[in-house]
């Protein structure tokens, strides 16, 4: 009996472990590496803010996280109800980060889908609408004078790859983009996966080229089944200053960490 009652015990902690709501689990990663936590009112949604220390001291080049799409479906068949990502990889880079950085959140993820504004195409089909953009635009530049920042590099993974590129035709201060895995092809994307089509969202890869005196680095894995190499390259081959660095062994999510000390060296070298 009493060996029964322990495995009913730790069933149930396990149970409400795997509960723990994905923005909880975010913000604890995010505090256990010393971030401050704040929101900031954009135009129409609040966003959640992660910053690391050095953004009270910086004077020229502030750095902003970007994260992926999280998870807009169930299954791929039902909408999800919480949209926040459960991964925590882009904390995971932040963390490395020796210069003043941030995490943006999106509009109505991490705990703030209760927002007015927020209804579930803003994470499905219109994740990468003008209006998320704008919002997201309108949060980064209240930041930006905030913190007293004179140029911006914002770096993404996955979806948050697809938001920086889509930036640059918002913002007048961005000095250089970063991309990990990131989405740039919207329509051959949801083709290759047989997804539904995002049919209101911007596509960065029928944009006009960004603007050669914006510096870009795209990373990509030679083993993403999500987002295939050739996707990513295909966007790269339309730009006027682009790099790609293909890394074979990585995937959508594994090794990044390992290389981003030596990728944040690079940005130093970029004029």
């Amino acid at each position: 009996m009493v060996k029964y009652k322990s495995l009913l015990i730790s069933g149930l902690l396990t149970s409400l472990l795997s509960c723990t709501s994905p923005e909880i689990k975010f913000a604890k990663q995010a505090k256990a590496y010393g971030f401050s936590q704040n929101i900031v009112q954009g135009s129409h949604f609040k966003h959640r803010v992660y910053s690391n220390a050095l953004v009270q001291d910086q004077t020229g080049s502030l750095h902003i996280y970007l994260g992926g799409d999280g998870s807009p479906w169930i299954g791929h068949r039902w909408i999800a109800t919480n949209p926040t990502p459960r991964n925590t990889l882009i904390l995971k880079l932040m963390q490395q980060d020796n210069q003043a950085a941030l995490f943006l959140g999106r509009p109505c993820y991490h705990g703030l889908i209760a927002d007015t504004p927020c209804t579930n195409t803003l994470w499905t089909s219109q994740r990468y609408a003008p209006e998320v953009i704008s919002a997201m635009a309108t949060a980064i530049n209240k930041l930006s004078k905030q913190y007293q920042a004179q140029q911006l590099v914002l770096i993404g993974f996955s979806g948050g790859g697809t938001i920086a590129t889509l930036l640059t035709e918002y913002l007048n201060n961005i000095h250089g983009i970063i991309t990990i895995a990131a989405n740039l092809d919207i329509t051959a994307w949801t083709e290759y996966h047989g997804y539904s089509p995002l049919t209101t969202s911007l596509n960065p890869i029928q944009g006009q080229p960004i603007a050669n005196n914006i510096w870009q680095l795209h990373l990509a894995g030679g083993k993403d089944k999500n987002i295939p190499t050739q996707q990513i390259k295909a966007f790269v081959d339309k730009q006027f200053a682009a790099e790609l660095l293909v890394f074979n062994d990585f995937d959508h999510h594994c090794c990044w960490t390992e290389i981003w000390p030596g990728i944040l060296q690079s940005i130093q070298t970029y004029p």
